[in-house]
């Protein structure tokens, strides 16, 4: 090979690899973007044992179409949005701790969960998974896409 080609295959490789570098940044930007408008709902206790929940937006944008379900009581409900760090109305239906006592009993455990999905402005779909744990009467939280 004489120097020409070596010199075109060296831009060449570099082409590539600046390519590759370029994707990469793009799908970077783009995870940044989508947390920036994220929402992330959690549940909040009533002031008291017997006060129903609400559900609370802690995340970046708004939540719409909005449905949450407590594990083994058959209670459910859906919400049109929840803005950004507001809370929702009180669940519908719920009594507080006894309702998510009630859903741990039937399904033989110490804890119940109150599973909840909602769709960002950008249109991916989230969920959150609310644990109640009967000892401790707190809510842990984990998220999911």
């Amino acid at each position: 090979m004489c120097i020409t080609e070596w010199i075109q295959l060296g831009s060449l490789v570099v082409a590539a690899v600046g390519l590759i570098f370029l994707i990469k940044y793009v799908e970077y930007t783009k995870d940044i973007a989508e947390a920036t408008f994220k929402p992330a709902i959690i549940v909040v206790q009533g002031g008291s044992l017997d006060a129903p929940p609400h559900l609370r937006n802690i995340g970046k944008g708004p939540a719409l179409d909005i449905e949450w379900e407590i594990s083994g009581t058959g209670k459910t409900g859906k919400m049109a949005c929840l803005e950004v760090q507001t809370d929702s109305p009180e669940l519908r239906g719920v009594l507080g701790a006894r309702t998510f006592t009630e859903g741990a009993l039937k399904a033989a455990t110490d804890k119940s969960t109150l599973y909840c999905s909602y769709r960002a402005v950008s249109g991916v779909r989230y969920a959150s998974d609310s644990v109640y744990e009967i000892d401790s009467g707190r809510f842990s939280t984990t998220f999911r896409k």
